[in-house]
């Protein structure tokens, strides 16, 4: 759940502008940049497009900013970075994506469909915390909502998901996992588990505590590798 809030702030700070021009407030660089003025001002950019700020990077070859539409299109090697409070960093790559900022809704995608978008956690030393990749990443800012869309899948030390969809609901703090009949796996000194049903949904507890509840064929496993046994 830390990962879909690093990638909404992450993604909310996309609008910017170009050759230290200004624009909403922040600024960017761009090796060329064009103010086009017509029924309404639109700005382009092009050319190794950069955003700064603290603990905050984008980067992309290509973007339009349409100031009476509040919409951002990007194309071309996108990268964004975002710097929680914690010190974890997050980061993911993208060949396309597009920012609503009125609707408060945007996605991100691969530059073919089989491209993708892999996500990175890194801890605050600087190493993996884990990874993960689906075809295509929504977000909804006024409903919390964040989405990984067609063969999602993330792993990280504890344990890793595979699901189609990989759905974050920010204000319910809970993860639901849906097609393919998703899984969860989750594992810790001398045992390791894992969840696979129609349905999945991971509800965040107390401190590091998560329940999962499975819905239609739901199965679990309970593995202790020290015994030897394997509990359905």
């Amino acid at each position: 759940m830390t990962l879909a809030q690093a990638l909404l702030s992450a993604l909310l700070a996309a609008p910017a502008a170009g050759q230290e021009a200004s624009l909403i407030g922040s600024v960017v660089r761009s090796d060329k940049w064009n103010i086009k003025r017509g029924e309404h001002k639109v700005e382009e950019f092009t050319g190794n497009v950069q955003y700064q700020r603290e603990g905050r990077r984008l980067r992309a070859d290509w973007a339009l900013y349409d100031h009476d539409q509040q919409t951002l299109d990007a194309r071309g090697n996108l990268k964004a970075e975002e710097k929680l409070a914690d010190g974890t960093v997050a980061a993911l790559e993208a060949g396309q994506g597009a920012f609503d900022r009125a609707a408060g809704k945007g996605w991100l995608a691969g530059r073919r469909p089989d491209d993708g978008v892999p996500l990175i956690l890194r801890k605050p030393d600087g190493s993996e915390q884990g990874r993960g990749w689906s075809r295509r990443l929504t977000w909804d800012l006024p409903r919390r909502e964040a989405a990984l869309e067609g063969d999602a899948r993330f792993q990280e030390e504890r344990g890793e998901l595979h699901a189609e969809t990989a759905r974050f609901d920010h204000g319910a703090k809970s993860l639901t996992l849906t097609g393919r009949r998703p899984v969860i796996s989750a594992r810790g000194p001398g045992w390791a588990a894992a969840v696979q049903a129609e349905s999945l949904t991971a509800l965040a507890l107390e401190g590091s505590r998560r329940r999962v509840t499975g819905t239609g064929r739901a199965r679990g496993w309970l593995h202790f590798p020290a015994s030897g046994s394997l509990r359905p």
